[in-house]
């Protein structure tokens, strides 16, 4: 048997792609609402934490107020 190094063999070269971007969404939906990186995800927590604080606020003070400020809606 003959000694033949890896280079004189006859095989498929690798076929040469275009490099694609699949990790860079450029739009504001794809990079900050369908995200997988955990900053952006972080970010995302946050923001949800605050809208649902200021609405836990807001519906506090309101039911606060009626209390306060009963109006008689029957007559």
């Amino acid at each position: 048997m003959a000694y033949v190094a890896h280079d004189e063999t006859a095989f498929a070269p690798p076929a040469e792609d275009e490099e694609m971007e699949l990790y860079h969404p450029k739009t504001f939906i794809g990079k900050y609402i369908w995200s997988q990186d955990a900053k952006v995800i972080a970010i995302q927590y946050a923001v949800t934490a605050i809208a649902v604080i200021e609405y836990w606020t807001a519906m506090t003070l309101a039911s606060w107020l009626q209390m306060y400020f009963p109006t008689n809606v029957f007559g």
